[in-house]
């Protein structure tokens, strides 16, 4: 009993150590931007330069059931508001839909990249707290979703050290407080850089790269919210929704990532 009351005050005074290093970080050092690195109005928050670049997606500029196209060109004739168009299933395949925060260019590119190069905790706050508020303004569905992040070969993360997108949704799982599984979908073949000038056909490249990992199981059935940090051509999401609704009969996917080079669409 003295043993665990001992541990017991042992951890308590940890914690409050590591809050007052917190917090004497907080008052001695600079806040920086996430985007530029320069001094910013607070810790986690742009500068005022980069807030004013920042760019938000605008609802229905992405493809899926609520787009900006003309409702008569769902399926049927219907103006179903829950079927996707048929201008976005080409993009979607077999997604449901695409959300994202931000346009990757400008600030919005420079916090996914200092999250990426750099691990950077206040670039993956600001990030991960607009993916959540995009999805808790939407709709409730998500309690009843799971996460899965897009992996990365073992390659790839040995040398960058961390998987961005298991970090936005590890933010994800902790602020929405849904189910996260890492080893649901692996990568099992090496692939070039999707942006690689070598690289003429997307779909091929990834041809065979994934595979239902040791929790694949899990998503029998299931809602899931696949998770990225940038959907640039969407055929990487596109790829993993289709080997996920094949292999593990999922319910429903839908792509969540923090910033879209996808043109947007037009009414």
């Amino acid at each position: 009993m003295l043993r665990l009351r001992a541990f017991e005050r042992r951890v308590q005074v940890a914690w409050v150590v590591r809050k007052l290093v917190r917090s004497l970080d907080r008052l001695l050092l600079p806040a920086a931007c996430p985007a530029c690195q320069c001094a910013s109005a607070g810790p986690g928050r742009l500068c005022e330069p980069c807030e004013d670049e920042l760019e938000l997606v605008a609802p229905g500029s992405l493809p899926g059931p609520r787009c900006f196209h003309d409702r008569g060109a769902h399926d049927g004739g219907s103006h179903d508001r829950e079927l996707p168009c048929a201008s976005c299933k080409s993009v979607l395949g077999s997604l449901h839909a695409i959300h994202a925060s931000y346009l990757y260019r400008g600030a919005g590119g420079r916090c996914v990249r200092s999250l990426k190069l750099r691990k950077d905790p206040a670039a993956l706050g600001l990030l991960g707290r607009a993916m959540a508020r995009r999805f808790k303004l939407r709709d409730r569905r998500y309690r009843r979703a799971v996460l899965v992040p897009v992996p990365l070969s073992k390659k790839r993360r040995k040398e960058r050290g961390f998987n961005q997108a298991e970090a936005l949704a590890q933010f994800l799982a902790r602020r929405l407080d849904i189910p996260l599984y890492t080893r649901a979908l692996l990568r099992v073949r090496e692939t070039m850089p999707q942006g690689s000038a070598a690289v003429s056909d997307r779909e091929a490249n990834l041809e065979n790269a994934f595979a239902l990992g040791p929790q694949g199981f899990r998503l029998l059935g299931a809602e899931v919210l696949l998770v990225d940090d940038v959907v640039t051509s969407g055929s990487t999401l596109r790829s993993c929704a289709k080997l996920l609704q094949r292999a593990a009969k999922t319910r429903s996917i839908e792509a969540v990532c923090a910033c879209s080079a996808l043109k947007p669409v037009q009414p």
